[in-house]
C-alpha cells in the first residue's frame, strides 16, 4: 500500500521483517533501560530516551555492516559490541550528560536534538530501503521533538530533572520503634549540653583551622578572621588549634562518631562503605530522638544498627547532574558535562589524553589542552545546607539530631568568595599539583600558594552559607533550642607533602602537619558565649570531651598516617607524634 506521494510500498511482510531483524536491538535496549531504571531508582527519565536510542543507533549501524552474516551472529556481534562500549562509554551516563546541560528554558537546543534524532531515524531506516521520502522524515522529526519535549516535561514534573534536583528521593530508614528494647540501666547518659535539645552536627570535609598561622598570607589571614568573627558573633566557641588524629576520611569520621581511635584503616566501615556503628546516634535514639541524615556516597550513614531514623538524604558527587543548576549559561553546562562525562571512562579519556599529549601541542594557539576537571564537589553543599536549614524548621519541637557530611571546602576548589562559579568552568585548582607528585610532593611553593589562594576563597563562600542557615534558624527563634557542632575532618591537606610514619620534627614537616591535620572546631550551646579556645587537642578528643565520652586508650600527641594512600580495607595505621603544634610541647604532653 502506498500513503502518498514519495512514499514506498509497504506492506506487513515488510514491517514483521523489519521486526524480526531488530528483535535482539529491542530486548538488548530493553534489557538495559530495566537494569539501569532500577539502579538509578527511576522508570523514565529524559536520557533514558536519548540512551535507548543511542543503543538502538549502534546496534543498527552493526547490522548494517554486518548484514550477510547469519541472524543468530549478526545478533551476538550486536550485543557483545553494545555491552562492550557501554563499559567504555556509559549510554545513560552519556545522555545524562547531554540532558544535563540543558535548561528547561533552552528550547531551541531541545529542537536541535530532535531534529538530529529524527534526522538519524529516518537516514537508518532510509539506508534499508524499507522507508522514505521528504513527508516521513518530518512526521520522524516532529515526533522526536514532541517526545523530547514530553520526556523533559515528565521528568521536570516528578522533581527528577537534573536542572532542580541533586538528591535521591527521601528514605525512611528503620522504624523507631525496630530499635532494640534496653533497660534504663543499659542507655548511656547524655550529655548535658542538651538538655532536650535538638543536635545539628556538621562536618565539613577537609576544613581547616580557622587559627592564625604565620605562612597566612594578608587575605587568607582576613577570610579567617572574617569566619571566625562571624561564628563569635552568634555565641560560638572556635577552637583555633585542634588537630584531627587522622589524614583521611574514612577514618576520622566514623572514629569521632563512635568515640574511638582504631588503628586499623576503615575498621569501623563494611566493603560498601557502610557505617553500621554509631555510638551518637545510638546514645540519642535510645533516648528519644530521631534522625535526619544528609549525606553523600562517600560514606553512608543511614545502616547503623539500633538508631532512630526519620529520613536520609544522599547526595550524589559523581553524577553530573549535581551541579548543573550552579552553571550560568549552556555553553558551561555544556563543557563541564562532558568533560565530567570523559574523565569516567577509559575510552574517552585515553582518546582526549591522547589528543592533549599528542595533537594539541603541534597546533599552538589552535587547539586547547584538555585537563580533566574533577567533580565539583563543593557544589552539592549549596543543596545540603538548604535541605538542612529547612528541615530543621519544619521539625521545630521535636527531637531531632541532625547530621551533614558536606564535601565543602574540599576540593577541586570551583567556586569563589561569592559563590559564584569560578571561571574558566571545569578549570579548577585541586588540593595537589600534578607536576609536582611526578618529583614526589604533593605541592611547589607556588603551586601551595596558589591552592591556598583559591581553596580560602571557597572557605568564604561556605560562611556566607552558613550564616545564612544559622540567620534563618536566629530569625524562626530557633537557635537557642539548637546545639550545634561543626568542624573538620581533617586539614586543608594543600601541603608541600603528605604525612609519612618516618617525618622528623622540622620547621618543614610542623608546617605540613598543620596543613594535614589542623581542623576546624567549632559548638554552640544555649549558655555558651562567643570566645576563641586555642588549646592544642585532637579533634578526636575534644568531640568525646563534648559528649561526655571517654577512650579506652590514650594515645598522647600522636596521629595515625600510612604511608601508602589506598582504600584498602584493614591495613594497619602507623602513630608517630604530631609536630604541628604552634607552641613547645613536651613528647606526650596533653593541655
Amino acid at each position: 500500500m502506498e500513503f502518498a506521494p514519495g512514499f514506498p510500498a509497504m506492506n506487513p511482510e515488510h514491517i514483521v521483517n523489519f521486526g524480526k531483524r531488530r528483535l535482539p536491538h529491542i530486548l538488548v535496549a530493553l534489557t538495559y533501560w530495566n537494569f539501569a531504571s532500577y539502579q538509578g531508582g527511576s522508570i523514565l527519565e529524559a536520557h533514558h530516551v536519548i540512551a535507548l536510542l543511542l543503543i538502538l543507533g549502534v546496534m543498527e549501524a552493526i547490522s548494517m555492516l554486518c548484514a550477510r552474516w547469519p541472524a543468530a551472529q549478526r545478533a551476538f556481534v550486536s550485543v557483545a559490541i553494545i555491552l562492550w562500549l557501554d563499559t567504555q562509554l556509559n549510554f545513560f551516563t552519556l545522555s545524562q550528560a547531554l540532558l544535563s546541560s540543558i535548561s528547561y528554558n533552552d528550547v531551541a537546543l531541545f529542537a536541535l536534538i530532535g531534529v538530529l534524532i529524527g534526522l538519524s531515524l529516518w537516514l537508518l531506516m532510509a539506508a534499508q530501503k524499507r522507508i522514505g521520502g521528504p513527508f516521513y522524515l518530518l512526521a520522524v522529526i516532529t515526533f522526536s521533538i514532541m517526545a523530547a519535549f514530553v520526556a523533559v516535561e515528565n521528568t521536570v514534573r516528578e522533581g527528577g530533572s537534573p536542572s532542580t534536583d541533586s538528591r535521591d528521593s527521601v528514605i525512611v530508614s528503620q522504624d523507631p520503634a525496630s530499635s532494640e528494647a534496653k533497660s534504663d540501666d543499659d542507655i548511656p547518659t547524655l550529655s548535658p549540653i542538651l538538655d532536650g535539645k535538638s543536635l545539628v552536627h556538621i562536618v565539613f570535609d577537609a576544613h581547616g583551622s580557622l587559627g592564625s598561622d604565620p605562612a597566612d598570607s594578608g587575605e587568607i589571614a582576613r577570610i579567617k578572621q572574617s569566619a571566625r568573627e562571624s561564628l563569635l558573633s552568634r555565641g560560638f566557641v572556635v577552637g583555633t588549634h585542634a588537630f584531627s588524629r587522622y589524614f583521611q576520611t574514612h577514618d576520622s569520621i566514623p572514629n569521632t562518631l563512635n568515640f574511638t581511635m582504631s588503628r586499623e584503616h576503615k575498621k569501623l566501615l563494611d566493603d560498601d562503605d557502610d557505617l553500621t556503628e554509631l555510638k551518637l546516634f545510638e546514645r540519642m535514639s535510645a533516648h528519644g530522638y530521631e534522625g535526619y541524615v544528609f549525606q553523600t556516597t562517600w560514606i553512608d550513614f543511614c545502616k547503623a544498627r539500633n538508631v532512630r531514623y526519620r529520613e536520609c538524604r544522599t547526595y550524589k558527587g559523581e553524577s553530573v547532574v549535581s551541579m548543573i543548576s550552579r552553571i550560568p549559561g549552556m555553553a558551561g553546562r555544556l563543557r563541564i558535562s562532558f568533560t565530567l562525562y570523559a574523565v569516567g571512562f577509559p575510552l574517552l579519556n585515553k582518546v582526549l589524553a591522547f589528543y592533549s599529549r599528542i595533537l594539541a601541542p603541534r597546533l599552538p594557539g589552535m587547539a586547547p589542552v584538555f585537563r580533566p576537571p574533577g567533580q565539583p564537589l563543593s557544589l552539592m553543599a549549596f543543596d545540603i545546607l538548604d535541605d538542612l536549614e529547612t528541615s530543621v524548621i519544619e521539625n521545630a519541637g521535636k527531637k531531632g539530631f541532625y547530621f551533614a557530611h558536606v564535601l565543602m571546602p574540599h576540593s577541586p576548589y570551583s567556586v569563589d568568595s561569592s559563590c559564584g562559579l569560578r571561571q574558566p568552568i571545569g578549570f579548577w585548582t585541586s588540593s595537589t599539583d600534578p607536576e609536582a607528585m611526578k618529583q614526589g610532593f604533593e605541592n611547589t611553593m607556588e603551586s601551595r600558594r596558589h591552592a591556598l589562594d583559591d581553596y580560602y576563597q571557597q572557605v568564604s563562600c561556605l560562611y556566607v552559607l552558613i550564616d545564612r542557615m544559622l540567620g534563618s534558624w536566629q530569625e524562626a527563634g530557633l537557635l537557642d533550642n539548637l546545639v550545634i557542632v561543626m568542624h573538620g575532618d581533617h586539614g586543608s591537606r594543600v601541603s608541600l607533602k603528605w604525612p609519612k610514619s618516618s617525618d622528623q620534627p622540622s620547621p618543614e614537616n610542623s608546617q605540613n602537619d598543620r596543613d594535614n591535620f589542623q581542623a576546624h572546631f567549632a559548638y554552640r550551646t544555649a549558655d555558651s558565649a562567643g570566645q576563641l579556645d586555642q588549646r592544642e587537642v585532637g579533634l578526636q578528643d575534644w568531640f568525646a570531651e563534648l559528649f561526655g565520652a571517654k577512650f579506652d586508650q590514650q594515645y598522647g600527641d600522636n596521629v595515625f598516617v600510612r604511608d601508602e594512600l589506598t582504600s584498602v580495607k584493614g591495613k594497619m595505621l602507623n602513630q608517630r607524634p604530631y609536630y604541628g603544634f604552634n607552641s613547645v610541647r613536651q613528647p606526650g604532653a596533653n593541655e
